[in-house]
């Protein structure tokens, strides 16, 4: 007997793209680092905002605590 293995075709493609960006940098993670950090700051001076970590922490406080409000009503 022999079984298919389903395969997703959105992981395989994360899985294509990320072996793609990991040869183009000849497998160095600090030097895509490097880049991602170069990245960033070319953004910022193009005037491209990043949310405060301590923004995205109160976001998420705040939809926890209303699953939390909705799970109450729906008992």
């Amino acid at each position: 007997m022999t079984y298919e293995i389903w395969k997703d075709p959105v992981v395989a493609e994360v899985r294509t793209n990320r072996e793609a960006i990991y040869e183009s940098f000849g497998g160095d993670m600090k030097r895509y680092e490097e880049h991602l950090r170069q990245l960033e700051s070319d953004l910022k001076s193009q005037g491209w905002e990043y949310e405060p970590k301590e923004s995205i922490e109160s976001r998420k406080a705040l939809h926890r605590q209303q699953l939390e409000e909705e799970y109450k009503v729906a008992l």
